[in-house]
């Protein structure tokens, strides 16, 4: 794992109290929201027991968040997520589901750290950096891949093109229980969803991405189709995309850059990679 892990780490938990602080967002659909109290304007709030860290993190991000029920099938969970991306675009946030687990909890007596910099100037300081060659970086990665696999992923995307299978609406986002954690909807306030990273630190482990390539391969893929990160958990990135592969060679050539960004064969062999992104609205990253 990479010396900079505790740091990373660090700052996502800084984050992670603040989605834990209490701070509360008007429902869009309060028949789907699990909450244990309401305000008088109908805001749902959540009892002192689920409220832990520092309160002012809310007003320190100017962002509001709210427990979701995790009992929501996929399709729920899509469902909302949409309904929250079109208020989003006309109030000026990007909403993003965040998993928060027990385990994550636990990190936040290990990694926390008076040295670390506030979540403000992490912010700063990750959209102050350069992000603009996301395939540059993937291209890089697959070159890298190659050596290691020769022309085997080459090879199978061909076999998949002989015959090409797509993937459904939303058939890529679970159902919150699978992911293991108290599921929160979060207003990011951009309206540049690509840099939403920057406010929920994740990556920079293992094989993981760090998060400015995160940040430059959401930028990317945004540019190209409209993706946008959707849900993050300790170790899973799903990404809504807007404009969804329909060409057989663009699917191929996505299928690489996927295979480069998250290169668990065991989990999702070559062939459901390019499932995944022939007509696939919902693309799903796990990391060890």
């Amino acid at each position: 794992m990479k010396r900079s892990f505790c740091f990373r780490m660090a700052l996502l938990v800084l984050t992670v109290l603040f989605f834990l602080s209490g701070c509360g967002g008007k429902s869009t659909d309060p028949d789907k929201l699990n909450a244990e109290s309401k305000t008088e304007t109908g805001a749902e709030t959540q009892n002192d027991e689920e409220i832990t860290g520092d309160a002012e993190m809310n007003e320190f991000f100017g962002c509001k968040a709210q427990k979701l029920d995790n009992s929501l099938s996929g399709k729920e969970v899509f469902d909302l997520y949409l309904e929250e991306l079109e208020n989003g675009k006309k109030s000026g946030y990007t909403p993003i589901i965040v998993v928060v687990d027990e385990s994550l909890t636990d990190l936040v007596q290990y990694y926390y750290s008076e040295n670390v910099k506030s979540p403000e100037e992490y912010v700063s300081s990750v959209l102050s950096n350069d992000h603009s060659d996301g395939k540059g970086f993937l291209d890089e990665r697959y070159e890298k891949l190659k050596e290691f696999y020769g022309d085997s992923i080459d090879n199978e995307l061909e076999q998949w093109r002989a015959d090409p299978v797509g993937s459904p609406s939303a058939a890529n986002v679970p159902s919150l229980d699978n992911l293991y954690g108290k599921p929160y909807l979060v207003k990011v306030p951009t309206n540049e969803s690509y840099n939403i990273p920057a406010w929920i630190p994740f990556g920079g482990w293992n094989d993981c991405p760090d998060i400015d390539d995160i940040i430059s391969v959401c930028k990317y893929w945004n540019d190209k189709f409209g993706a946008i990160p959707m849900i993050i958990s300790r170790d899973t990135l799903i990404i809504y995309v807007e404009r969804p592969i329909t060409d057989v060679d663009e699917a191929v050539s996505t299928a690489k850059e996927v295979c480069a960004f998250c290169d668990d064969f065991d989990i999702a062999p070559v062939s459901a990679i390019s499932e995944m992104v022939y007509n696939g609205d919902s693309w799903y990253f796990w990391w060890d």
